[in-house]
Formats: C-alpha cells, structure tokens, sequence
C-alpha cells in the first residue's frame, strides 16, 4: 500500500472519487454492522468474510482520498514528519509489540490500558529512537535506507 498510495497520482484520484467511497464506506459499513453484530470481530467467519474485507478496504480507500481533500495542509508537524514517515512506519511494529509485552509483564493492567499505554508510549518513544536511529550510519542505511 505504502509503495502505491505514497504517489501524487494516486492520491488525486482518491481524492476525486471520496464522496463516492465515503458513501460505499458507510453502507458497507452499515451492513457489516448489522450482519455481525454480537458476534466476535475476531471470528474467522467474519475476518475472512468478503463483507469485512470490502469495507475495511473502501473504508482505507474513503480515509486516504478524504484526508487529501479535506486535511492535507502544512504545518510544522507534517514538516517534520515528511522526511520520517517511512522511518516511523519501520520501527512502529516493533515497538508496538515490544510495548505490548513489557505492559503485559510488568503492569497487567486492564485491556483499555493495554491501548492507551501502547498509545501514550509509542508517541514518546518512537520520535526519540528514530532520531538516534536515523544518526547511526549503518543503521540509517540498512533500516531506513538513507545514504
């Protein structure tokens, strides 16, 4: 996706066509809700279900052209992150479940702490190890692919 969506022309389009993805998001959406509802989100009837798959990918599809539409604008954060997101999106998997086990082994804290833990910690910690990272010379080529 990263490879495709990152691209000017894709993105136009996208952001052409985001009223009629954000309608079949919705309706998709809808359906998805009514026809699953009460079951486990995390059944295989449902995740391998062509239901689920087509909303989560027009729904993708919806968020990507309506973001470049309506809030694709300049400031000093999305400066920032222009010349790291790729460098942020290699690290954050790892730190997501390295985070995810330290909570779990350390805290044991309740599931809705699980996610705000993760969320808080990642947001700290991922800009300053992508700094540090991103100085080391054979580090910065072989992980992030900068010369």
């Amino acid at each position: 996706g990263y490879a495709v969506f990152s691209h000017e022309e894709a993105q136009e389009m996208l952001e052409r066509k985001r009223c009629l993805l954000l309608a079949a998001a919705v309706a998709l959406g809808t359906a998805y809700v009514i026809r699953f509802w009460g079951i486990n989100f995390a059944a295989t009837a449902n995740l391998k279900g062509p239901l689920v798959n087509a909303f989560a990918w027009i729904a993708c599809l919806a968020l990507l052209g309506c973001g470049k539409a309506w809030w694709d604008r300049e400031t000093a954060f999305t400066r920032y992150m222009r010349g790291r997101s790729f460098g942020f999106f290699v690290l954050h998997n790892y730190l997501i479940v390295l985070f995810a086990w330290g909570i779990d082994v350390l805290l044991h804290p309740a599931t809705v702490w699980y996610y705000v833990l993760e969320f808080l910690l990642l947001i700290l910690v991922m800009p300053v190890l992508y700094e540090i990272l991103s100085r080391i010379p054979v580090v910065r080529r072989l992980f992030f692919g900068i010369s």
